[in-house]
């Protein structure tokens, strides 16, 4: 995720994921395969609700990789993006079948990414880890 700013002051959010490229079946080893990036740009800023379109699209990658620029157009044609709490639905075909998506916004005050960082860090050691960030200092996260 990474954060656009205009000149005027607006933000641009930027959701990405990297893939790689379909291979050969049995072995994936032998020939090389460079790694290609899906960016999707947005003025919102729910990390989740991107990260399950993004899931979709990798998804509909493996099965026919044909078909990601007609999701992809299909997505884009949902403008604008429905209020907080409410969904919205596109339709692309994929091996001549028409699959419907359906995603929902979330409600204004609902960031679930957020709360895993006061849900598993003490008051102690996030006062920490924001001074370290200050300090730009180097941060190494370890979990079990």
């Amino acid at each position: 995720v990474f954060a656009l700013t205009l000149e005027d002051g607006q933000y641009y959010y930027g959701y990405c994921r990297k893939m790689l490229p379909p291979g050969k079946p049995i072995r994936y080893d032998v020939d090389r395969r460079y790694p290609e990036v899906l960016c999707l740009i947005s003025k919102s800023t729910e990390l989740d609700m991107f990260e399950r379109i993004l899931d979709c699209f990798q998804g509909r990658r493996v099965v026919d990789p044909n078909s990601c620029m007609g999701f992809l157009q299909a997505l884009g044609q949902v403008s604008p993006l429905p209020n907080p709490g409410a969904s919205f639905r596109f339709r692309s075909s994929s091996l001549g079948v028409l699959c419907e998506y359906k995603f929902s916004r979330p409600q204004l005050g609902e960031k679930g990414h957020a709360d895993l960082v006061f849900k598993y860090l003490t008051p102690k050691m996030l006062r920490y880890v924001v001074g370290a960030v200050l300090s730009e200092q180097r941060i190494i996260f370890i979990s079990k």
